[in-house]
């Protein structure tokens, strides 16, 4: 029987792609290098009283994308922790790291949740969980948090784990813009930010959209300074069916295809 480890994106979006290049810029300094050890891949492998079977797959664990908050914390969206039967008994996972010459680093260590912070943001689950680790985690990178409030169209990093894979994005706050007569109802949830994330380094010029899908769940978003401004929580898209087969789409250029968790709140969390 095929082994399946399950990744995790909420599915919620709408139409078709076209050209971004000319709406991507990237930050003057850009501070992805520094920060790629700040951002990890987590994975468990369930017990055996835990493995389940979803659509016709067997589910023998789960993967997702973590962050240091502290040397032996971990930030985690709360959908991650959940589908990876984290709890406040200590459990092992293995934390990854890979690279651009496809050399990976592996550590295995025992997790807890530490703190599982409710945040309102308009889908069910998608606050952040603290994990505590028993141990530091050698090479590991603590980012700051961004200070300033985000503005409209300012310049965003992403790191994140794409299943296994590292991945890189640049991109911009893609808050809409208010309309003359505002639709109280059609307002954003006051935690929950949209943002158009795009890897131009594949599929030039158009980029990869789809940067931040499977796996991506929990990765940090980050400002030109380095500042930690949100946690990716979903990735907007839609299937459809024809001929047979099953079409999958996200976003147009220009539109959010990235929803994120804000990390204001862990301005009150000690590091």
């Amino acid at each position: 029987m095929r082994k399946h480890i399950a990744t995790l994106a909420i599915i919620l979006g709408c139409t078709s792609p076209a050209f971004s290049w000319a709406l991507v810029e990237k930050c003057e300094n850009d501070p992805s290098e520094s920060l790629k050890r700040a951002v990890v891949g987590i994975e468990r492998a369930f017990d055996d009283d835990e493995i389940y079977v979803e659509n016709m797959r067997t589910v023998y664990g789960m993967r997702g994308t973590a962050w240091f908050l502290n040397k032996r914390t971990l930030t985690l969206v709360e959908h991650v922790a959940t589908g990876a039967k984290l709890t406040r008994d200590w459990k092992p996972v293995r934390l990854f790291w890979s690279d651009a010459r496809d050399t990976n680093e592996n550590h295995s260590v025992d997790v807890r949740i530490r703190i599982s912070q409710e945040v309102q943001t308009g889908v069910p689950g998608e606050g952040l969980v603290l994990i505590e680790l028993e141990r530091e985690v050698d090479g590991a990178v603590v980012p700051k948090l961004a200070g300033a409030p985000l503005r409209r169209n300012e310049t965003i990093v992403g790191i994140g784990y794409l299943n296994t894979e590292l991945r890189f994005a640049n991109g911009r706050f893609a808050l809409p813009k208010p309309s003359a007569e505002p639709d109280h109802h059609a307002k954003p949830p006051k935690r929950y930010l949209p943002f158009e994330m795009v890897d131009m380094d594949r599929n030039p010029p158009v980029g990869d959209r789809y940067v931040f899908d499977h796996g991506s769940s929990g990765a940090p978003l980050f400002n030109c300074e380095g500042g930690v401004v949100g946690v990716v929580a979903a990735f907007l898209s839609k299937e459809m069916s024809m001929f047979g087969k099953t079409i999958r789409y996200t976003t147009p250029w220009g539109e959010a295809n990235v929803m994120a968790v804000s990390v204001s709140e862990l301005h009150n969390v000690k590091r």
